[in-house]
């Protein structure tokens, strides 16, 4: 196994981050997935990392990294 492979098994196999959010934000999600055919996840990613590009917080090389952490190749 090379250390890409670990890493990345590494990663996947986490504790989940536990967040606490009112129902209606859980509520939204699950309507807006079942809408969008996306997972849960996919959505809060999305929304997470367009908030952190409008507050500078995220860039390319980020996007590459998450790429690299999820095992496909950057867009």
């Amino acid at each position: 196994m090379s250390d890409h492979d670990d890493h990345r098994r590494k990663d996947r196999h986490r504790s989940p981050f536990m967040i606490r959010l009112p129902e209606i934000f859980r509520d939204k999600l699950q309507q807006h997935s079942a809408r969008s055919n996306k997972s849960m996840t996919a959505l809060v990613k999305a929304a997470l990392k367009q908030f952190l590009r409008r507050a500078d917080l995220w860039t390319r090389d980020d996007d590459a990294a998450l790429a690299e952490q999820e095992g496909r190749t950057p867009k």
